[in-house]
């Protein structure tokens, strides 16, 4: 059982983060559950950002693991290096420009406690700009999707579903048990910007179950350089990667295909019409339609001639989505 004085091993891999990343770090260590260990990975930066690292955190060994790679690979894989160095009962991840909560881990161990039989628990999130600022209202809509799930009573195949159709675990948010991690082998690092999803339907496959906090205790930062930015194209081509993966393990999944392939690809037009790059979105459209219900491409082709990205105009396109796949409303 786990009790409110288990050890968290955090981990946290950092590519050129000089910006933000001490003050992820510094969320980590401000904890009220003190028992808090941090791992960063440093991916072979190439702006100091290791120099920064020892700087600030070399003389803390008790609380910190520094680990520098002398070759990239990404954030899954630094992650995987991370956590070949944790020793307690329990996982958790935050990203190099993300922040949480001082009572974050406190709460969700909290609700382990209660209920012994949760493998993991995840959160909801409020979202915050360059300058670390909330962005009023941004995360309604992915909060308010998570709140209507009724994640206590799911299991196996009813997990599954959901979090097949929707993604709705934000691995910033969750904290897990260690040895359910190591058992599933942790995250697949060939399936670029899917793996985190891709592990958490494994997760559910093997009949593990999830608790919720409907509290926004992480502060994702929205900024420019985002991954989902910067790397839209690659990161695309490994979700769908992973959902090809997935549906060959599970064949069962099959009939859930199309929703999942609709939903990724509303984000992908989303994510491209914010940065005002409405023609590679019809590209892509175009590029991934196999197996996507019409309806929702006929919505999402419309939303990329609609100039800018309108809330209403993105909440009109996921209900077409959740009515052709059948997925569970928001």
């Amino acid at each position: 059982m786990i009790g409110p004085g288990a050890r968290v091993d955090v981990l946290l891999p950092t590519h050129r983060g000089r910006r933000w990343v001490s003050e992820a770090i510094d969320s980590v260590l401000a904890q009220t559950h003190r028992d808090v260990h941090l791992v960063v990975v440093d991916d072979a930066s190439s702006d100091g950002t290791f120099d920064l690292l020892r700087e600030r955190y070399g003389a803390m060994p008790e609380r910190v693991t520094l680990l520098a790679l002398e070759t990239p690979r990404r954030a899954a894989g630094a992650r995987m290096e991370a956590s070949r160095h944790a020793r307690g009962e329990l996982l958790a991840f935050i990203d190099q420009d993300d922040r949480w909560l001082p009572e974050k881990l406190e709460r969700q161990l909290a609700c382990l406690a209660r209920d012994p039989g949760l493998a993991a628990v995840h959160t909801n999130v409020m979202h915050i700009d360059e300058a670390g600022e909330p962005i009023p209202g941004s995360a309604d809509i992915e909060n308010a999707g998570r709140r209507a799930v009724p994640w206590d009573e799911l299991q196996g195949d009813s997990l599954a579903r959901v979090l097949f159709l929707s993604g709705r675990v934000r691995l910033v948010s969750a904290l897990l048990r260690r040895e359910v991690f190591e058992a599933l082998g942790g995250f697949d690092t060939r399936l670029f910007g899917g793996e985190d999803w891709e592990f958490w339907v494994r997760f559910a496959a093997a009949g593990h179950r999830m608790g919720f906090l409907s509290d926004a205790l992480v502060e994702r930062r929205e900024h420019r350089e985002n991954t989902s930015v910067v790397h839209a194209d690659r990161r695309l081509e490994g979700q769908f990667a992973a959902l090809d993966r997935v549906v060959a393990r599970h064949p069962g999944f099959r009939a859930w295909e199309a929703g999942r392939r609709a939903g990724l690809l509303r984000q992908d037009v989303s994510v491209r019409m914010r940065a005002g790059r409405a023609a590679e979105a019809r590209e892509h459209l175009r590029a991934y339609r196999r197996g996507t219900p019409a309806a929702t491409l006929a919505a999402l082709w419309l939303l990329t001639w609609s100039g800018p990205l309108h809330p209403w105009l993105e909440r009109s396109a996921a209900r077409l989505r959740r009515r052709a796949s059948g997925a569970p409303p928001e």
